[in-house]
């Protein structure tokens, strides 16, 4: 049963007069052994789990699911992001050297580590979105579904996708930047690695990764 209510209108207190609809119309043998309740029929699609509804085509559990997988693919990424730029040190480290002994703070070598980072992010989201734009024609036609990523220009959408591009590139350039900024530049331009901290941090990333 479809209803259409006022704007505003508390449909909680609506649901609550219902068995007494119920009683007065019906009868209270069928009150005492059935129950009614509203949902918004925009919920229907992921939510309903109502015997007797329209079939629902899926499931809001498949996409918590899905999101699940893809955060968990992006973690890995992003340790991989912090194994590889933390193993190419030693190409960076007399830059590092350098740059300290020329004057440089260490929260500015940060900073250019941490760009570099998020620059990198960035692109690379540019670059997945047209990938996923390239392949959703194929895709929609294998799973039968009508998916889209972007439509139009969104504003809540780019703002997602960049903000998480932010977020990825932040957290995968933290570490490298800490341990790259952290070089001593008397070790380093000696020709020593110039660690000021063991690598029991890079093996715990690599074991998790695996």
């Amino acid at each position: 049963t479809w209803i259409l209510m006022k704007e505003g209108a508390d449909a909680k207190a609506l649901e609550r007069k219902l068995p007494d609809l119920m009683e007065r119309k019906i009868g209270k043998e069928i009150r005492d052994t059935n129950t009614w309740h509203l949902q918004p029929i925009e919920r229907i699609h992921l939510y309903s789990t109502s015997d007797y509804d329209i079939p629902s085509e899926s499931d809001i559990s498949y996409i918590y699911t899905y999101l699940t997988v893809a955060i968990f693919i992006l973690t890995l990424a992003s340790i991989n992001f912090m194994n590889l730029a933390t193993a190419r040190s030693a190409g960076r480290a007399r830059e590092v050297g350098v740059r300290k002994a020329s004057g440089a703070y260490q929260r500015q070598l940060i900073g250019q580590f941490l760009g570099e980072s998020i620059l990198l992010a960035l692109i690379s989201m540019v670059l997945a979105v047209g990938l996923v734009e390239a392949a959703l024609p194929t895709f929609n036609n294998f799973i039968e579904k009508d998916l889209a990523l972007l439509t139009e220009l969104d504003f809540t959408r780019v703002s997602g996708l960049l903000g998480v591009a932010l977020l990825v590139g932040t957290l995968a350039g933290a570490y490298p930047a800490l341990f790259l900024s952290a070089f001593r530049p008397v070790e380093v331009l000696k020709g020593s690695k110039g660690q000021t901290s063991r690598p029991v941090v890079r093996k715990a990333l690599v074991v998790f990764q695996f």
